[in-house]
């Protein structure tokens, strides 16, 4: 006689730097479209970008292994994040 055997299969967890990306997108994407209408803004739009830069730095070098891109990444963050220095140091 046959026997099945019935295996359950779960899911797997997304990791919690994709779900930070996914903030992070929508989080430069509000303040995207707010810095059109207040400027003073512009450095939180920033500082959103490299922080999201930064973590789909990670993702790449952890999660899909591309180092070159990763480095890519970083360094556009970098920039950014002294383009956000610079817009909190103008307004002050």
């Amino acid at each position: 006689m046959n026997s099945v055997e019935i295996i359950e299969l779960k899911p797997k967890r997304q990791p919690l730097s994709i779900t930070l990306q996914i903030i992070f997108v929508l989080g430069v994407l509000a303040s995207g479209i707010a810095s059109f209408f207040w400027k003073e803004i512009m450095p939180l739009f920033y500082a959103m970008l490299s922080f999201t830069l930064f973590v789909m730095a990670w993702n790449q070098y952890k999660l899909s292994n591309r180092k070159k891109i990763a480095i890519l990444y970083v360094v556009f963050a970098m920039i950014t994040l002294v383009s956000a220095i610079l817009e909190l140091l103008e307004l002050l």
